[in-house]
């Protein structure tokens, strides 16, 4: 089966027509008027003025054609690069920034976080397009996340809720029912067990742990009482080694992301800078 192609629609260029339209009335003026066959015998000169004006017209059209193609082009280019520029912004630059940003959420929330936009685009065509610096501590905060920070956050957690519940089972006296105990811990908030400044549990955690307590004396403890045995579950939980050994290590993946929202803040902002001329 015959294609047919279809012919591509570009914008005309008349410069060449126009110079070679230059050139030829520009020779027949410099021949009628330097070198001219008929002189003496035939009066030329309203023939040199027409010729003369057309010099001039082709001259004018030509140079303002040129300036009209010149400047066209580079602002045709300046745009196109823009465009490129922005495109892989939006694709690249903008999800890693949001995906840096909801890291630092999580470590403020001293919760488990990692990165998600890094790892697909470090495995598709866009990583040629990332900064080596941006690259680099991209690797290190992934790897930290996954590792070193995850490792010690389990720990901090388990050692945490271990040692709240045990000072809750000193506090009433293990007169719970076992299952009790052990479903405490889910209403303790790690956060507020880690986070040497948080002062309060949640007031939803905090109802749910008293109605699991229940009454021990006949009647429903107060939230005085209960404030009590959560201070002494918080000062037991910042007793143990892995909940000390944690703070630094949360405090570093912080740092490493802050520095890294601030680079690819400025990764992200710069192609709606002023570009160059």
């Amino acid at each position: 089966m015959e294609t047919r192609r279809e012919k591509v629609l570009t914008a005309g260029d008349p410069r060449r027509k126009l110079l070679f339209g230059l050139g030829l009335t520009a020779i027949a003026w410099g021949i009628l008027v330097f070198a001219n066959p008929w002189r003496g015998t035939l009066d030329v000169g309203p023939l040199v003025g027409l010729i003369g004006y057309a010099v001039g017209f082709f001259f004018s059209a030509y140079v303002g054609l040129h300036i009209y193609f010149f400047t066209t082009a580079r602002t045709q280019e300046r745009e196109w690069r823009q465009a490129y520029r922005v495109k892989h912004v939006e694709d690249i630059f903008v999800p890693l920034y949001d995906d840096i940003v909801k890291v630092i959420d999580s470590l403020d929330d001293w919760s488990y976080a990692s990165l998600e936009a890094w790892p697909r685009i470090k495995k598709s065509h866009y990583v040629f397009f990332v900064d080596e610096a941006v690259k680099a501590k991209l690797d290190d905060l992934e790897a930290f996340l996954a590792g070193e920070f995850s490792q010690r956050l389990r720990k901090a957690q388990d050692a945490a809720s271990t040692a709240a519940v045990e000072a809750f089972r000193k506090a009433t006296e293990n007169r719970l029912a076992p299952d009790r105990y052990s479903t405490m811990s889910s209403y303790l908030d790690q956060r507020y067990l880690l986070d040497p400044t948080s002062r309060s549990l949640r007031g939803d955690l905090k109802k749910h742990l008293r109605d699991l307590v229940g009454n021990l004396d006949g009647t429903p403890i107060s939230y005085e009482v209960l404030d009590n045995w959560l201070s002494l579950g918080k000062e037991a939980a910042e007793g143990r080694t892995e909940v000390t050994d944690f703070r630094p290590t949360r405090t570093k993946a912080l740092e490493d992301a802050k520095s890294l929202r601030n680079l690819l803040a400025e990764r992200v902002q710069r192609p709606y800078a002023i570009s160059e001329p």
